[in-house]
């Protein structure tokens, strides 16, 4: 109630101050508002709209963190204050390191973060919530907020204490440290105290605690990485720099257009908008396509009349104003009409943003201001198309707003004015830009390869407008992949980058060496892309009993074991589908002759258990396929009959192999008679350029060719 009567109060003075011609006003004066008090040029619906911008993260109040509060508490109360939810935990990882049935559950009951738990599990490990669970093995850090490089947190400078967290999943239990601007924040700082719950806690917070704040957590499992959030504290609207205010007098002549320029004002974060405040009773100025404030704070008139002789407040204003925001009024503005008849005039340009920069997903506002009398009519296009967009909104003729800007809405708008007596046009250019941003399967995520093997680790990102990407930085278990490691004894021969370091490509993993937390970012002008991986290295499947590949069977030849058994990570329990002739075997077949298993649990395969025909179907190829979720091998033999039976001998995979190389065998064959016959046949049409010898010559020894070569032919 006390401050609905101060701003009275205020506007009251307002109205005696007009009548006084702003006599002593102080310009650099501060008052509350109310949200109806704002004075914005919008339409009404556009006045209601929501920032476009993202809200920033949750900062804690003193009351919703403390010290030794335990990571889901914190968690919760985050949840239950802010309006700005935690992210889902991934769904790549939770299908990669989950155990099958896990990661069909999680599909299929996937809730908020808080929410979710999985069952027991011997799965390597698991992100289902920030409380560890006693039958996870193992849980690498995995850092859920901060998570967006793109906001901006700003502390309000009205408090004293702050307190901000980072939160990561993780088990066993997390470390968490934190930097400033690249450096380690330790005990030196007096003003800021981080601890080991992953809290900081500002005691006081100005422009000397702004910076750019990063987290780490780590396990025995490796370090996570978290986003550089940038932490700024609050500027409102101050006093102007020279400290002293603005009262101007202007004389317009009636039918003549006419502006007034706001002062340069000091920086605000966030950044206030400049408004005009009209100094009468109501103190509302009432916008129309006449006059109005463009976007350089600038208010204009199209044309005057005599009812605009009045005086003008200029002010810094949020753009969305809440009741415990303030204002700042700046310079005054007390303007004298002088009457006249007007004079009929064609448009002129007063004022366009003839290129405007808007982030893709933002809001733009494009602006053409025309004077001329009577008031020009402005119409709209994109290229030489009619504006139909329902994200495209007018006001007033002269403003263009554009919501949810999208890649396509880049371009060149014109904007044409006509009033019967001319016609202007005038083109605005809309630039669209974005931070980088995110192409399908181009980062990092979870995967899981066994030893031995080899991986490609991805940092790619789409520039929009072909705006410049810069070279992607990595990082690995919170350090930075730079040459000092690369040219590591351990690493040198195995880990190398692509040219433009957007693969990391790594040969023979390790499961020691490699096992650990990736990151990368990419950035432009605009911000940054930041992806979160981790790599898990393990045994490799090992094949530890196998039968021989060509057994002969028959009805003496007693029990033969045809058992296949394997080794493999203990993270994953092993798989084996046997197959016989191409066809499955289901395990219960193995309990039925000539099948049979021991008390170890081996696979027997006795042919004196069953009669002829029942083994002869029995004969042919198997195999067993042996897996875990991540890899798989395969072992084959054949079972067959003895010599006395031949007809059974033939194995097909066999008789198959055998004839395709006879048939090879025949074609080298064919082909080289071929050539020997081209050959002949050429030799016999092209006789060679020499003298034929004789029987005579050749039983004396004659060499008539060598002694033609010795002397000529006219002397032989």
């Amino acid at each position: 109630m006390c401050r609905k009567i101060e701003l009275w109060c205020v506007f009251y003075c307002f109205a005696v101050v007009s009548a006084n011609e702003i006599r002593g006003f102080h310009i650099n004066h501060t008052i509350n508002f109310i949200r109806d008090q704002v004075l914005a040029d919008f339409e009404p619906e556009l006045q209601r709209e929501k920032p476009s911008y993202p809200p920033a993260p949750y900062v804690a109040n003193d009351d919703d963190v403390k010290e030794d509060m335990p990571a889901e508490t914190r968690l919760n109360r985050v949840l239950k204050n802010s309006t700005t939810a935690l992210p889902h935990e991934d769904p790549i990882r939770s299908a990669a390191i989950i155990g099958s049935n896990e990661a069909t559950t999680s599909k299929s009951t996937e809730t908020s973060a808080p929410d979710r738990r999985i069952s027991d599990t011997d799965s390597i490990f698991a992100y289902p919530s920030l409380s560890p669970l006693s039958s996870v093995k193992e849980m690498p850090p995995h850092i859920r907020f901060p998570y967006s490089p793109q906001r901006v947190i700003v502390m309000e400078y009205q408090k004293k204490h702050y307190w901000f967290s980072c939160m990561a999943d993780g088990h066993p239990e997390i470390e968490y440290r934190w930097l400033k601007d690249d450096k380690l924040l330790d005990d030196t700082d007096p003003y800021i105290k981080d601890f080991k719950n992953g809290s900081l806690l500002f005691t006081e917070f100005s422009d000397r605690e702004d910076g750019m704040f990063q987290c780490f957590a780590k396990n025995k499992y490796g370090t996570s990485l978290s986003v550089k959030v940038p932490l700024i504290f609050e500027k409102p609207p101050q006093a102007l720099p020279s400290g002293v205010p603005v009262n101007q007098s202007y004389v317009a002549i009636e039918g003549e257009p006419q502006s007034f320029a706001c002062a340069d004002t000091l920086p605000t974060v966030p950044e206030y908008t400049k408004r005009w405040y009209l100094l009468t009773e109501t103190s509302q100025l009432q916008l129309t396509d006449r006059l109005g404030t463009d976007t350089q704070g600038v208010l204009r008139f199209s044309y005057v009349e005599p009812a605009d002789a009045t005086s003008y407040i200029c002010a810094l204003a949020p753009e969305v104003a809440a009741a415990r925001d303030s204002i700042r009024l700046y310079n005054s503005a007390r303007l004298t009409v002088q009457k006249r008849d007007k004079i009929f005039r064609g448009p002129k340009l007063a004022y366009s943003n003839r290129n405007v920069k808007a982030v893709l997903g933002s809001r733009a506002i494009l602006e053409c201001f025309f004077s001329g009398y009577p008031t020009p009519k402005i119409t709209w296009k994109q290229g030489n198309q009619a504006i139909t967009d329902s994200r495209f909104k007018v006001e007033f003729g002269r403003r263009l707003f554009i919501t949810d800007v999208r890649e396509s809405d880049a371009g060149t708008f014109t904007c044409d004015a006509t009033n019967g007596y001319g016609t202007v046009k005038e083109n605005v250019i809309l630039n669209v830009t974005a931070p980088p941003q995110k192409v399908e399967n181009g980062g990092l995520e979870t995967t899981v390869k066994p030893a031995g093997s080899d991986v490609v680790l991805k940092c790619k990102g789409r520039a929009v407008n072909l705006q410049h990407l810069d070279t992607p930085i990595w990082f690995r278990n919170g350090q930075p992949l730079d040459e000092k490691f690369l040219t590591s004894p351990e690493m040198s021969s195995r880990y190398f980058f692509t040219k433009d370091r957007t693969e990391l490509h790594i040969s023979n993993l390790n499961k020691e060496l490699d096992t650990a937390c990736y990151q990368c970012s990419i950035s432009n002008s605009e911000g940054s892309l930041f992806y979160d991986g981790y790599l898990k290295v393990i045994d490799a499947l090992k094949v530890t009993q196998r039968p021989e590949a060509h057994i002969i069977a028959s009805q003496n030849s007693g029990p033969i074991n045809i058992t296949v058994k394997a080794q493999g990570d203990s993270c994953c329990s092993i798989e084996y589908k046997w197959q016989f002739n191409g066809s499955a075997i289901l395990e219960d077949e193995f309990l039925n002759p000539p099948f049979s298993r021991d008390s170890s649990g081996d696979i027997m395969f006795d042919p004196s258990t069953v009669d002829n025909n029942t083994l002869s179907s029995r004969l042919g190829n198997y195999s067993c396929r042996i897996s875990d979720n991540y890899q798989d091998t395969v072992v084959s033999f054949v079972i067959s009959m003895t010599a006395s039976n031949p007809e059974n001998l033939i194995d097909a995979g066999t008789e198959n192999i055998s004839l395709w190389w006879v048939g090879l065998l025949c074609g080298i064959l064919f082909i080289l008679i071929a050539i020997v016959i081209i050959i002949v046949v050429v030799k016999s049409n092209f006789p060679r350029n020499t003298y034929p010898l004789e029987k005579n010559e050749i039983k004396y020894h004659l060499n008539p060719e060598q002694d033609l070569l010795n002397q000529s032919f006219q002397e032989f």
